[in-house]
């Protein structure tokens, strides 16, 4: 059995325990729907006898209490709206708990005098220490009103003016009902899709979940607001604690476990504000996820120490680890597409019950939130079933945040409450902003998901693939809002006006070009002119795209197009013909997975050729690529490739390999350039670059392996990670060498051990390939570096000038010392720089230009890492050198020799260009400056 078949089954288990959890909570769903039908009736009389209930004459004192924050926007409404509650003045307190460190303090303060001059008493509390967030807020104004019954409401809701004549009635009846909660309405639901999908999603919680626990026994827990309690009871369940970000469902639990109970009205509906933008909503959910796993982990013990029955205490726990649902939902996704693979070899009960463990886990929420729509608007509100694609798809495209949130509940991770931003008024922007995300994460997500749906509609189980496409729509929709927000923050930032103009004729023009490249016969070799003068335009096109993005950032629909078009052109470029690097990378693939040495046996050796499948056709052993060499490539590279033909030993399933390896290293690319705050617009400079296209997508080299490591070692370097900066800089160093250049920036000024960890690396990977006392590998590479011709930057000029003044035998070990003292020389001057900026990822792109001058070959798939750098440097040269690669395909005019002029072509003019600018000279462009353009919540460090 091999590696992969091992990986695959451990996937596979994975999956079925994944769907088979998620099924556990879609069933609890599925239960809590069938005891709220069974009480519905009997909740439904109690109510109607409540009405019908007369009110005592001596009512009650009320003290109604409205945390605040920073709301600016919506903090007069809220108190004119509970200055509006039917209640007699003179047994009615309201409280503005306000913590703010804005403006919005003086219009509470003038609101609340509104108020107090028409007879109501309402008094604005301002704490400049924030202690406890909104549960410091509460506690505090409880120690100001002695009030028996105490009223919460959130800034967001909008109470009736019976809120407390109804709420009342249950608490006055019932001694031991420590609350009553009442149901969420939504003021805003048909503002966008957003919103309305949300409401769906809350719908089905308040219109059948908390009826069901409340009117069954079960614990259920307070919402935070549009609930009102009884004052002893709060007391009795030890008063509000700030240990996590629940507060809400922290104390009603610890009230029930002191065995008081709470109960739920559905016809007790009080409207509210729902976040109106995806960063708001993520925003909310994180605190909501985190905080109930973190209630979860202090009361759970209790529950299940208390006298709750076993129903209780497994509703309990379902209940408070609900957001598990969401570590389950990418655990399953990771494991997705490795378990596909081996799908024909496992059982069909095992497929059936991952099947059926899916269906349970994604249709029980369906039914819950049909039901509730069936509950609150009977037939009319099936027309609200429209949006449930919407909500599956961002209920899934949300799981990376919780699982996130969930995680840091589990280690104890501490975080400060961050409230939901408010706009005040459906369409209006609002004061206050939740913290973007990049949406990175989400697109990595529905890419690995894509290659899980190729993967198994390619195999006999392909019913099993379409499971997929929730994963994909889910996390596409996700990450495509979240760039969307970033877009339009940045272009509201630069007042920049769109780029369209010149890119949607520039892309078009692409495409034809792209499109004309694939349908010529033979490939490169049959009309290298044609090819190189084709590559050129694409290139002259790619540099007037990247100047028109740098003048005019754009928006959202200049990122859309640029995405459109990125993925389209590499669509178009798999129907050109594969390279001949390809068919080396099969033989060696198979020597690896069969336990031959390929850097003792070259793919010319009958014992290699037997290796490869039948089905390939025997064009491609001619077609090997210097068959009569072992091999150069790394270790790590060639595992890389061993793996690639256990799934299929085709030239295609290279290509797909490299163009999804491509595409997941511009994803890691453009989560830089958002870390970085510059225009999202700018991934443009490396998505758009031919070399991707024709040299990765289209001949399927695997250097693009080695790029998503070194990308995301420099990301992870600059956001601070330094251990897994340095652990994927490494493997990208073992994928192809000149990678560990990245190493550099990150080891410098660090001990000395960890210099070594990255040799011990290497001495690890290639410990399986030793051949006695001496390394294959070493003599691949010796074999190649003799029998190769050069044609790098410098190594033709300075080989020509060399050989002017010495005899023909010292010229090549001369130029090769006179190239490695050139680089350390510049690393020398790089590395001073570096040092004073370590996590500008254009000291990166430089070192790497720089390495590529020196060496003595370049091909042009060499380039990709420094293409992928492109956007954090304002490097003219760079660009105008990456840009004329494809000039490398006139040397097929020279039989297989180099041709000086071809090279002198391809790298002299832009090096002149490159020198200019590293003397300073000025350039007709510079990087306009981009600061930070999220307009956070404000919160404490």
């Amino acid at each position: 059995m091999t590696v992969l078949n091992v990986l695959s089954y451990v996937c596979a288990a994975i999956y079925v325990v994944s769907v088979t959890l998620l099924a556990v909570y879609g069933l609890h769903s599925l239960w809590l729907l069938r005891l709220f039908l069974k009480n519905r009736a009997a909740a439904t009389a109690i109510a109607a006898a409540e009405d019908a209930t007369p009110l005592p004459a001596d009512l009650p004192r009320v003290l109604v209490q409205l945390p605040v924050f920073n709301e600016r926007d919506v903090v007069t409404r809220l108190v004119d709206a509970i200055g509006r509650l039917d209640w007699p003045k003179d047994r009615l307190v309201i409280q503005l708990l306000d913590d703010s460190t804005d403006d919005s303090v003086d219009l509470g303060i003038q609101a609340c005098a509104g108020l107090r001059a028409r007879g109501v008493e309402a008094v604005s509390i301002h704490r400049t220490d924030r202690t406890g967030y909104k549960a410091g807020a509460l506690e505090n104004g409880m120690h100001a009103c002695d009030a028996p019954f105490i009223a919460i409401f959130d800034a967001d809701f909008i109470p009736n003016p019976d809120f407390l004549k109804i709420a009342i009635k249950p608490l006055l009846a019932d001694p031991g009902l420590a609350l009553v909660q009442g149901r969420w309405d939504h003021i805003n639901r048909d503002e966008n899709l957003l919103t309305k999908a949300q409401a769906l999603g809350i719908d089905g919680h308040f219109a059948i979940e908390q009826g069901a626990r409340a009117w069954s026994g079960l614990a259920m827990n307070f919402n935070g607001t549009c609930g009102l309690w009884r004052r002893d009871a709060i007391i009795a369940g030890g008063g509000w604690e700030h240990d996590t970000l629940t507060e809400d469902m922290d104390l009603s639990y610890r009230v029930q476990l002191k065995g008081w109970r709470c109960t739920y009205r559905l016809a007790l509906a009080v409207p509210g504000e729902i976040p109106a933008s995806l960063s708001a909503w993520r925003s909310q959910q994180f605190r909501w996820a985190k905080g109930s796993i973190q209630t979860a982990l202090k009361l759970l013990p209790r529950i299940w120490r208390s006298s709750w029955s076993l129903h209780g205490k497994l509703a309990a726990t379902l209940h408070m680890t609900h957001y598990s649902v969401h570590p389950l939902i990418l655990l399953s996704l990771i494991a997705a597409p490795p378990a596909l693979m081996l799908a024909h070899h496992l059982p069909v009960w095992v497929l059936m019950l991952g099947l059926l463990g899916f269906v349970i886990g994604a249709g029980s929420p369906i039914t819950i939130y049909a039901a509730s729509q069936w509950v609150l608007q009977g037939r009319a509100g099936w027309k609200r079933l429209r949006v449930l694609p919407a909500l599956a798809s961002i209920g899934t495209g949300i799981a990376i945040s919780n699982a996130i949130a969930v995680y840091e509940a589990l280690i104890g991770r501490q975080s400060a409450f961050v409230r939901t931003p408010k706009s005040g008024a459906a369409g209006s922007k609002g004061s206050y902003k939740a913290s973007m995300a990049s949406g990175i994460p989400e697109l990595l997500c529905a890419g690995w998901a894509a290659l899980g749906l190729v993967i198994g509609l390619n195999r006999p189980n392909s019913w099993v693939a379409p499971l997929m496409a929730l994963y994909i729509s889910g996390f596409l929709w996700v990450a495509w809002f979240s760039l969307k927000e970033r877009a339009v923050a940045v272009k509201h930032q630069l007042g920049a006006r769109s780029a369209l103009t010149t890119l949607i004729p520039a892309g078009l023009a692409a495409l034809c070009v792209y499109a004309l490249l694939t349908h010529q016969v033979g490939g490169f070799a049959a009309n290298p002119v044609l090819f190189a003068s084709l590559g050129l335009c694409l290139g002259a096109l790619y540099v007037l795209s990247v100047w028109s993005v740098r003048r005019r950032p754009g928006g959202a629909w200049t990122l859309a197009w640029i995405a459109g078009v990125t993925i389209a052109i590499r669509l178009i470029a798999f129907g050109m013909p594969a390279g001949e690097s390809v068919s080396r990378a099969i033989v060696e693939g198979r020597q690896v997975s069969s336990g031959q040495n390929p850097y003792l046996i070259q793919p010319a050796h009958p014992d290699a050729f037997a290796l490869v499948p039948e089905r390939i056709p025997e064009a491609t052993y001619e077609a090997v690529a210097h068959a009569g060499l072992t091999a150069a490539n790394p270790p790590l590279m060639q595992w890389a490739q061993s793996l690639v033909t256990e799934v299929a030993a085709t030239p295609y399933a290279f290509k797909m390999t490299s163009a999804l390896c491509e595409l997941l290293a511009l994803a890691i690319v453009m989560a830089l350039v958002v870390r970085l705050h510059l225009p999202p617009a700018m991934i443009i400079a490396a998505a758009w670059h031919p070399i991707g296209p024709l040299f990765f997508t289209g001949a399927g080299h695997t250097d693009a392996l080695m790029a998503v490591p070194l990308v995301l070692g420099v990301l992870l370097a600059h956001m601070g990670k330094r251990h897994g900066g340095l652990i994927a800089t490494t493997i990208a160093a073992l994928l192809r060498p000149f990678g560990a250049v990245a190493l550099l920036p990150q080891l410098l000024g660090r001990a000395w051990w960890w210099w070594a960890l990255p040799a011990l690396a290497a001495v690890v990977a290639y410990l399986p390939f030793t051949d006695g006392l001496g390394f294959g590998v070493l003599r691949g590479l010796s074999d190649h570096a003799t029998t190769l011709h050069f044609h790098g930057p410098l190594e033709p000029v300075l080989r020509w000038v060399v050989g002017a003044w010495l005899s023909a035998d010292l010229v090549q070990p001369v130029v090769i010392g006179l190239l490695a003292a050139l680089f350390l020389a510049g690393a020398a001057v790089w590395a001073t720089r570096a040092q004073r900026d370590p996590q500008n990822p254009a000291h990166t792109a430089h070192m790497l230009a720089l390495l590529l001058v020196c060496l003595p070959t370049v091909n042009p798939w060499y380039l990709l890492p420094l293409v992928l750098l492109l956007p954090f440097t304002a490097s003219w040269g760079l660009l105008v050198w990456t840009a004329a690669a494809p000039l490398w395909w006139l040397h097929a005019l020279g039989d297989g020799t180099e041709l000086w002029w071809v090279t002198s072509l391809a790298h002299l003019p832009a090096l002149s260009l490159l020198g200019w600018e590293a003397i300073g000279r000025p350039m007709p462009w510079k990087r306009p400056a981009i600061v930070a353009t999220d307009d956070v919540v404000s919160q404490p460090a």
